[in-house]
């Protein structure tokens, strides 16, 4: 789920003429990849999605693209964590900033959740 339209955070980095087609690249690396099949792109915000698909599926891999904001990644997680399967995964990146890991600790607290984190502090993962 991504609205492709870059981020405030991430304003700076989208003068390149070129990155109004990341979505296409995208489309296309998963087909190259062999997971077309499993992987179904939303073009959309994610309070969008969330009411869109929110009857309809349960997630065995939900993996969150917010912004860098604790209350903004706290709602995303929330949201998203009834559409996961009991033992699905909610991951994100950015576990570096204070305010997404404050968010990934309360969300962890309140489900029971465990918290991973690659070595470099950019994804976690709540199991």
């Amino acid at each position: 789920i991504d609205h492709w339209l870059g981020s405030e955070n991430h304003r700076g980095e989208m003068t390149d003429p070129r990155l109004k087609h990341i979505y296409h690249l995208f489309l296309s690396n998963i087909r190259e990849a062999g997971i077309a099949d499993r992987v179904i792109p939303l073009r959309m915000t994610t309070d969008e999605a969330v009411q869109a698909i929110r009857q309809d599926i349960r997630a065995d891999l939900i993996y969150v693209d917010t912004a860098r904001d604790t209350s903004r990644v706290y709602s995303d997680i929330m949201n998203w964590f009834p559409l996961l399967k009991e033992d699905g995964v909610l991951c994100g990146t950015e576990w570096r900033e204070p305010a997404v890991r404050a968010a990934v600790q309360r969300a962890a607290a309140e489900h029971g959740k465990k918290i991973e984190s690659d070595r470099k502090g950019f994804f976690w993962a709540l199991r």
